[in-house]
C-alpha cells in the first residue's frame, strides 16, 4: 500500500509540473496569499528527488525543459546536470515560419507529431539563412544575429562580417567555434559568386577566399573533425585554411565521372558524406575515404538517415528508429507546401508528411531547415591553424 501511495504522490507531482512548465510564469500566487494551492505546491519542490525529477524530464518536452529551471533551486541544479543528456535525447524538429512572422517561429516533430511555438527576440525584419553550431542564424542588410532558440544566448556582429557583400537568404553560412578558445568563426559561400568569406571573432578579422582564376565554384561547406571542407561544382574536395585564406583541393582516387547536380556535404559521426540529391531524379551518396584518400559510393546508409532541406544543409543521424524515425532514407523538406518527404535510397517516395497538421497557420507555414538538439552539446569545433 505503501508503494501504490507513493506512485500516486509521484504521479501528482509530475503532473503538478507539467502544468507548471506548460504555463511556465502564470503559475503566481493570488493576491500575494501563501496559502494558495499553487504556493503549497511550490513548497514541496525543492524536496523532490532526483529520480523523480528523471521522471518529469521524460515525460515534457523540449519547450517545458528549458523553463523547468525557473522554479526553484533543486530544479535548476537538476536542469544543469541533465541538459546535455535531455537535449542529445531529443529528435530532429522541423523548424518553421509564416513569411511575415514577427516574433516567433515553430517546431515540429515528426515522430509525435507535435508543433511548439517559440518567441525570439530580433526576429522581425530578419531573414534566417541557416542553422549552425546550435545557432540560428539570421541577417539584416550587413548585420548578422544569431540566437539559440531555447537558450536564449546570443551572438551579435554589429558590423558586416564580410568585406566584399551582405549575406542573403539563399547562401550558406556555418558557425564553428575555435578548439581550446572561446573565438569563433563564421564562414559563408555567396549564391551570387560562390566565393567564401570568413569572419573570425578573434580582433573581428575577416579573409575573403575569391577563387576567380579557377574553373569551379564552391558548393557547400562542412565541418568534420575539426577542419572545414567545401565541394565544388566539379566534385573536387578542399580543405579550408583558417589563416592562409586559401582552399587546398584533395588529391581523391575513383572521384565521380561527371559533375553532381545539387551536391550537399555532409559530416556524419564517422564519415564525410558527399551527398547528391533531386527528388525521383538523382540520388547518389558517397564517403570520403581518407585512409585510401578515395571517393567510395554508397548503395546503403546503414543505421543512418539523412535529413535535407532545398535550400539548407543536409545532416546524417545514427540510429534514427530511437526517435520513430526510418533508417537508410532520406527526410526531404522544401520551402512550401510544409510537407515533409521520405524516400528510399533507390529514390522512390515511400511517404509523406504533412507537417504542423491541425495547426490554425498550417496554410501559411514554410519549411526552412531542420534543427538538431543534439548540436547544443556537441557544437562545431574547428582548428585555428
Amino acid at each position: 500500500m505503501q508503494g501504490n501511495d507513493r506512485d500516486g504522490s509521484n504521479r501528482d507531482h509530475c503532473s503538478q509540473l507539467m502544468h507548471f512548465t506548460s504555463s511556465s510564469s502564470k503559475v503566481l500566487k493570488r493576491d500575494n496569499d501563501p496559502y494558495t494551492e499553487a504556493s503549497k505546491m511550490e513548497s514541496r519542490w525543492p524536496n523532490l528527488p532526483d529520480e523523480l525529477l528523471e521522471q518529469i524530464s521524460k515525460r515534457i518536452g523540449l519547450k517545458e525543459f528549458f523553463t523547468i529551471g525557473a522554479a526553484c533551486t533543486n530544479f535548476f541544479r537538476f536542469y544543469k546536470h541533465q541538459k546535455k543528456l535531455f537535449m542529445e535525447s531529443q529528435p530532429p524538429f522541423v523548424i518553421l515560419k509564416t513569411p511575415h512572422a514577427k516574433k516567433s517561429c515553430s517546431f515540429f516533430c515528426l515522430s509525435a507529431r507535435q508543433t511548439f511555438r517559440v518567441v525570439l527576440p530580433y526576429f522581425w525584419g530578419k531573414v534566417y539563412v541557416g542553422f549552425s553550431g546550435g545557432y540560428m542564424i539570421m541577417t539584416r542588410g550587413s548585420r548578422l544575429w544569431l540566437i539559440n532558440p531555447f537558450t536564449r544566448e546570443q551572438l551579435h556582429i554589429p558590423e558586416s562580417p564580410f568585406l566584399h557583400y551582405c549575406i542573403s537568404e539563399h547562401d550558406q553560412v556555418i558557425h564553428a567555434s575555435i578548439m581550446g578558445s572561446e573565438d569563433f568563426v563564421i564562414v559563408s559561400i555567396s549564391s551570387l559568386t560562390s566565393s567564401l568569406d570568413v569572419y573570425h571573432s578573434r580582433n573581428s578579422s575577416r579573409a575573403n577566399f575569391a577563387f576567380n582564376g579557377d574553373p569551379w565554384k564552391v558548393m557547400d561547406i562542412a565541418v568534420f573533425k575539426g577542419r572545414i571542407y567545401a565541394i565544388t561544382d566539379k566534385a573536387e574536395i578542399g580543405v579550408l585554411s583558417l589563416t592562409s585564406a586559401k582552399l587546398t583541393l584533395l588529391e581523391l582516387k575513383s572521384s565521380p565521372s561527371s559533375d553532381l547536380d545539387s551536391v550537399k556535404l555532409v559530416g556524419s559521426d564517422d564519415h564525410l558524406l558527399v551527398v547528391s540529391f533531386i527528388p525521383l531524379k538523382n540520388l547518389e551518396v558517397y564517403k570520403i575515404d581518407f585512409s585510401g584518400m578515395e571517393w567510395v559510393k554508397l548503395d546503403t546508409l546503414g543505421d543512418q538517415a539523412l535529413f535535407l532541406g532545398k535550400y539548407r544543409k543536409g545532416s546524417a543521424l545514427r540510429n534514427p528508429s530511437r526517435w520513430g524515425y526510418n533508417s537508410n532514407c532520406v527526410y526531404y523538406i522544401g520551402y512550401t507546401p510544409p510537407v515533409c518527404y521520405i524516400y528510399s535510397m533507390e529514390n522512390r517516395l515511400v511517404s509523406s508528411i504533412l507537417v504542423a497538421a491541425g495547426d490554425p497557420a498550417a496554410s501559411k507555414l514554410c519549411c526552412i531547415d531542420w534543427y538538431h538538439p543534439h548540436q547544443f552539446s556537441s557544437p562545431n569545433y574547428v582548428q585555428d591553424e
